[in-house]
């Protein structure tokens, strides 16, 4: 599945202008799976995750999520909740929300 510029622009760019929109849309733009997210898990859809991940590792590495805080294909609240969900394993994890960026963060 491949995105138009325009849709680019709308959803990963939508805080950039559109001379560097499109910039970005050449340099990084590529097409991906149209089941990316709900292989990983759509939970507004109401399907468990496929891929599921244990919250609670206290070996895992060192987890840092990122935050733009215009984000509108995985809003800041998205990203906020999956920082809560890690909150009870005692391993590394961060946030960090970046004010007025977007996803092409």
């Amino acid at each position: 599945m491949s995105l138009s510029p325009e849709r680019f622009h709308a959803v990963i760019a939508n805080t950039s202008t559109a001379r560097e929109s499109a910039r970005l849309f050449e340099r990084y733009a590529v097409p991906a799976p149209r089941t990316l997210l709900t292989d990983l898990g759509d939970a507004g859809a109401g399907r468990p995750p496929r891929l599921p991940v244990d919250v609670r590792n206290a070996d895992r590495g060192p987890l840092l999520l990122v935050s733009g805080q215009e984000d509108l294909l995985v809003p800041d609240s998205a990203t906020r909740a999956v920082y809560k969900q890690y909150g009870d394993s005692t391993a590394v994890t961060d946030l960090k929300p970046f004010a007025d960026r977007a996803h092409h963060t």
